[in-house]
Formats: C-alpha cells, sequence, structure tokens
C-alpha cells in the first residue's frame, strides 16, 4: 500500500485566503493478496471466484480538496478505479473459510452474470465545523457501502454494486 499527499500552497506563499485543507491533492494504491492467498495455490472445490491478474486486485484512489476559502473546513471530490471482477465481500472470512466469493444460487450469492463490478467509484464530501467540537458533514458516493443493523454488526456484502447506485448523507456531530 502506498498512500501520497501533496499540498502546492506553500509555493504561492500560503496565503491566509485558503483554509489549511484546501487544494491538496492525494492519492492511494494498494495491492490486495499480495503475499497472502494465491489462487492457484488454493484447494478448488469447483465453485470459487478466482482471480490473478494483480491489475484486477489493485484499488486506485485519487482526490482533490476543493478551494471553498475557508467556507467548508474541507470539501473533497475522489474517484476509484478498482477494476475486480468479483465482490468485495469478507462473508466467507468470517466462516473461517478462504476470502474468495463462493459461487452458487444462494442469497447474496457471487454470480458472473449478475455482478456489475463498478469499476470507477466516486464521492464528494464536505465538513464544516461551527463551534468548537461541533461540525456538519456531508457526502454523496458511489463507494463501498456496507450497511450497520441495529444490533452494530455491519453487513458482510456491500449495498452499493451496480453502476447508477449511489447514496448520500449528512451527520451532525460534537466531539469533546
Amino acid at each position: 500500500m502506498a498512500r501520497a499527499s501533496i499540498d502546492p500552497k506553500p509555493l504561492f506563499g500560503s496565503p491566509k485566503l485558503f483554509g489549511p485543507e484546501d487544494l491538496k491533492l492525494y492519492g492511494e494504491i494498494c495491492w490486495v493478496g499480495v503475499g497472502g492467498y494465491n489462487a492457484k495455490d488454493l484447494p478448488d472445490s469447483g465453485n470459487r471466484a478466482w482471480y490473478n491478474d494483480l491489475n484486477q486486485r489493485t484499488p486506485r484512489m485519487f482526490g482533490f480538496n476543493v478551494p471553498t476559502f475557508r467556507l467548508f473546513d474541507v470539501l473533497s471530490g475522489e474517484m476509484e478505479y478498482f477494476p475486480s471482477v468479483i465482490p468485495n465481500d469478507y462473508a466467507n472470512v468470517d466462516r473461517g473459510l478462504v476470502p474468495m466469493p463462493y459461487l452458487n444460487d444462494g442469497l447474496n450469492s457471487y454470480n458472473i452474470n449478475d455482478w456489475n463490478q463498478g469499476a470507477w467509484r466516486w464521492s464528494i464530501y464536505a465538513k464544516k465545523t461551527f463551534v468548537k467540537g461541533f461540525s456538519v458533514t456531508g457526502q454523496a458516493a458511489f463507494d463501498h457501502l456496507r450497511m450497520t443493523f441495529w444490533d452494530g454488526t455491519t453487513n458482510e456484502y456491500e449495498s452499493l454494486t451496480k453502476k447508477g447506485h449511489w447514496h448520500w448523507d449528512l451527520k451532525f456531530g460534537y466531539a469533546f
């Protein structure tokens, strides 16, 4: 995994016109599964979805903090490219199995004909602090959303699996 961030404001003398997060450009890349399981080395039960192509195991993300001239703490736009051919779930890990989706006809199972990996994901995020400790955040995104259940557990499957799916949320928070 690698992360990088560039803040060009010092090149302009760090004008007070900009907020501390304005103009930052950032990115991240990760190789999923490197040093871990290799599908060729695992026993094949005939119903697993495999992928050995390094490109399909490499999510890439980049973002930019739009200048808001101190109107917001941060206003960020992000894009992610992750050309995986299998869903991003961890159901089998919870069952003590190999972290690969199973091909079957059950609920939430992987079916290559139904899966639309949505290789490009996006997010727009904003945060504004009104008084010390109290902030409002908002987000609209087609990302890797997982729903939380009433008992505090998180769904092992992504909620947004097809192009055109997206969500928005608005949160009020107080930190002390």
